[in-house]
């Protein structure tokens, strides 16, 4: 008899961040769910203080809500033209919705 897969929520919304997620859970036995799976998904705070923060409030937001395991990221955006007055901890979500 197969065992059922355990599901965990790929928590994002971006395609490429999620085929990345996907890729690191492969064979491990767990069953990805994607944004477009699943009802009500979470909008985590983002506010944290660094990339690792903002991965574990997205993580535990999707959890919790969906009452399965979660896996995020957050990497920011690197501008080097920018070089010191670029944050990027605040991009796209801090640039507006356009």
């Amino acid at each position: 008899m197969l065992k059922a897969m355990q599901p965990i929520a790929l928590a994002t919304a971006n395609p490429a961040k999620r085929e990345k997620l996907r890729w690191l859970i492969e064979g491990l036995g767990l069953e990805p769910l994607t944004l477009e799976q699943v009802r009500g998904a979470p909008t985590a705070d983002e506010s944290g203080a660094s990339h690792l923060e903002i991965a574990i409030a997205k993580a535990e937001a999707w959890s919790k809500t969906l009452g399965c395991l979660a896996i995020a990221s957050d990497g920011g955006l690197v501008i080097p033209a920018l070089g010191e007055r670029w944050d990027s901890l605040r991009t796209r979500r801090f640039a507006g919705e356009h």
